[in-house]
């Protein structure tokens, strides 16, 4: 035997320097009660993998629709006590199929950089993150895609992996069709952003 205290495996990881990993058997022993896989991993973790009966306490005593929300670690509000550094942007992608002048791209980007930065100020998750991007230097980057079909997918996925995300839909009083689809803006940490725009180029 090895005297490993089973409870203690993702703390030792983490004291490590590496990133946070749930119990694996209490993990399942979460998911064979019926418990989602991202509310089981947030009880764990707000818990330190303490026990099922610890993590399943507190995930019992949390709004449904936020226990359940995608879950990310990096972005959790107890991340701030590990000491790793977080970068964070934010990525327009246009919908180039509609052909807009630049004019028209650079005023739909605005709308979009408006309404992600109204949604980050109301989103409690995010509050850190804002202010952590701010004072990075507020990136943003401008990508195109060729289809309505891109931007929605894009959004799609934004909102699966937990990111803000802020789909334009034009009025239709210059250039494009009224409901056209013509800019989504993303925000959130970098290496999770880039699995939702990574595959788009440059305008």
């Amino acid at each position: 035997m090895s005297g490993e205290d089973p409870n203690q495996a993702g703390l030792e990881s983490e004291s490590d320097g590496e990133p946070w990993q749930p119990n694996e058997q209490m993990l399942l022993s979460l998911l064979e009660m019926g418990i989602s896989e991202n509310a089981a991993k947030r009880g764990l973790y707000h818990t330190d993998n303490e026990s099922v009966q610890a993590a399943a306490a507190y995930i019992f005593e949390q709004p449904s629709n936020e226990v359940n929300a995608p879950f990310f670690p990096e972005l959790s509000e107890d991340s701030d006590d590990d000491g790793e550094e977080h970068n964070y942007k934010m990525v327009f992608v246009i919908n180039a199929g509609l052909g807009m002048g630049v004019g028209k791209i650079a005023a739909q980007v605005g709308h979009a950089a408006i309404n992600l930065h109204r949604l980050m100020l109301a989103n409690e998750k995010f509050a850190e993150a804002a202010e952590d991007w701010e004072e990075e230097g507020e990136k943003k980057i401008v990508l195109k895609a060729d289809t309505t079909e891109d931007l929605l997918s894009a959004y799609a996925k934004a909102i699966d992996l937990g990111l803000l995300a802020w789909i334009v839909e034009d009025a239709g009083h210059t250039q494009v069709p009224e409901g056209s689809r013509t800019v989504v803006g993303v925000f959130g940490e970098d290496v999770i952003v880039d699995q939702v725009t990574g595959s788009f180029k440059l305008l």
